[in-house]
């Protein structure tokens, strides 16, 4: 989008912007870590019995909510 065109926020304004585009690059980096962890809850819930198994659907969800901050780890 043209920033010519945005509305004038406190993250948009010019002493902001170089702030504001570095915690974009961070947080693509904090979505890809996410990905997969989330891809961890994801199996941990599957191979687990009820009533994880009955919550499956609800991964996305928990990682959603932020709960995939509690790092499942398959090592």
């Amino acid at each position: 989008m043209d920033p010519r065109h945005q509305a004038r926020t406190p993250d948009s304004a010019p002493s902001n912007r170089a702030d504001s585009d570095r915690a974009d690059s961070d947080g693509a980096a904090v979505a890809g870590t996410a990905g997969v962890h989330c891809a961890a809850l994801s199996d941990f819930i599957e191979r687990s019995p009820t009533p994880w198994h009955a919550a499956s659907a609800g991964g996305d969800l928990l990682a959603g909510a932020g709960f995939i901050e509690l790092g499942v780890s398959q090592d």
